[in-house]
C-alpha cells in the first residue's frame, strides 16, 4: 500500500479524511510541496504517488521512458503564477535579472 495514500488524520475544510482533491495544475510550478499533506518533494513524486480516478495516467507516466518524464515535468515546472504587478511577459533576459535580483536578496537576508 503507497504510504502516501489514505494518510490524512484530520478533516480540513469539510473533505473527509479518505477522500483527496487534486489541485489544479495552473500553478504547478511554484507550489511545492506536494501532496495531501505536503510530504512530496517533486512533481515525479506527486504524479507516481495517484490513484483512483487518475490511476490511468500515472500508469502512463510512469510506463515512458525517463526521458519524456523529465520533458513532462519540465513543463509542468513552467506553469506558475507570477506574482501581482509582474509583466505578463517576461524575456530570458528579463528572468536572469530578475533571478540574479532575487538571489541576492535572499543572501543578504
Amino acid at each position: 500500500m503507497d504510504p502516501f495514500f489514505c494518510n490524512e488524520r484530520v478533516v480540513q475544510n469539510g473533505v473527509p479524511t479518505n477522500q483527496f482533491i487534486t489541485r489544479k495544475l495552473w500553478d504547478v510550478g511554484n507550489t511545492a510541496p506536494y501532496g495531501h499533506r505536503g510530504d512530496l518533494t517533486t512533481i515525479t513524486e506527486a504524479i507516481l504517488h495517484h490513484a483512483g480516478e487518475a490511476r490511468a495516467q500515472r500508469e502512463r507516466f510512469a510506463a515512458l521512458p525517463k526521458e519524456l518524464q523529465s520533458e513532462i515535468v519540465e513543463f509542468l515546472k513552467q506553469l506558475q503564477v507570477l506574482p501581482n504587478g509582474a509583466p505578463r511577459e517576461i524575456t530570458d533576459r528579463q528572468l536572469k535579472h530578475l533571478l540574479r535580483n532575487q538571489k541576492g536578496v535572499t543572501a543578504q537576508e
